[in-house]
Formats: C-alpha cells, sequence, structure tokens
C-alpha cells in the first residue's frame, strides 16, 4: 500500500480533507496559468507534476517524490546540494505535530467541541434544500449504531 491509509471522511464538507483539497487548488491555479499563456495544460501537465513533487514541503523539508516515496533523489533541472537520500525517521513525526498545530488552531477558531452523541441515541437527517418549503431534516429520526471518532453511523430499517 506505499503507506496510505484510506480514511473516511464526512460527505460534503471539504475541509475534513485539507491535502486533497490544497493540491486541487494549486491544480486550478496551474490549468488557469495555462489556459492565460495560451498553451495546453495537459501538454504541461507531467512538467508541472515533476516540479511538484520533487519541490520540498514546509514541514517536513523533503520532497514527497524523490526523498519520500522511492528513497532516491530525483533529477532535475536545478541541481540539488547536500541532501540525503536515505528516508528520515523524523519525516512522519513532524508531520503528525505539524497537523496537530493546524487541527488546534482551527478547532479554537471554529469553536469546535466534542459531539455529545452517543450510540443508541437518534438524530435527524440533514437533507438537501430542494425549495423555499423544504425542511433542513428529514422527518424519520435515524438511530445511532457506531460512533467513530466524528463520524455517526445511524441506520433506519430497509
Amino acid at each position: 500500500m506505499q503507506g496510505f491509509r484510506d480514511g473516511k471522511i464526512t460527505p460534503l464538507h471539504p475541509e475534513a480533507n485539507g491535502e486533497a483539497e490544497r493540491f486541487v487548488k494549486t491544480l486550478q491555479k496551474f490549468i488557469t496559468t495555462t489556459a492565460v499563456e495560451g498553451s495546453s495544460w495537459r501538454m504541461s501537465l507531467p512538467d508541472f507534476l515533476r516540479v511538484y513533487r520533487s519541490t520540498p514541503q514546509t514541514v517536513t523539508g523533503r520532497r514527497p517524490y524523490s526523498q519520500l516515496f522511492s528513497g532516491r533523489d530525483m533529477r532535475g533541472k536545478i541541481p540539488q546540494f547536500g541532501l540525503s537520500s536515505e528516508k528520515d525517521p523524523e519525516v512522519r513525526q513532524k508531520d503528525a505535530l505539524a497537523k496537530q498545530k493546524v487541527k488546534m488552531y482551527c478547532d479554537k477558531r471554529a469553536n469546535a467541541k466534542p459531539s455529545p452523541i452517543r450510540e443508541g441515541d437518534t438524530v435527524l437527517l440533514r437533507q438537501e434544500k430542494k425549495n423555499k418549503l423544504s425542511t433542513p431534516f428529514e422527518g424519520i429520526p435515524y438511530p445511532v449504531f457506531q460512533k467513530k471518532g466524528s463520524m455517526v453511523t445511524a441506520e433506519r430499517t430497509g
């Protein structure tokens, strides 16, 4: 699995997957730039990905492809000096610490509190507004049968 883990996130809540959202923002900026320059973004995509993957991350100070994924340096147009190609055991620790700091900051800013919902409680499911008269929640309650972190799983018969 190359060290990747599948994590479930809340649907329609992009903040839960900030890393992917940040990459999409960078990719959209690249596509806009190539459109302004009048070149094809599809033809320039391999070059963009090569540069993106060989740029050191701010938190870890390592390049995603060359040092973290493959364990060797990637040849690029800019010469690299003084970088070790061995995998650093502290990289994951630095990354986890930085993510924890960002989470604490975001939780404080959003005034986030732990959810009081427990297994066995009944909850209402939020529904998409179809018109001005539609209610924000479904009328029939769901019993909660599992809670893992902020993810609540509720099920109704059928």
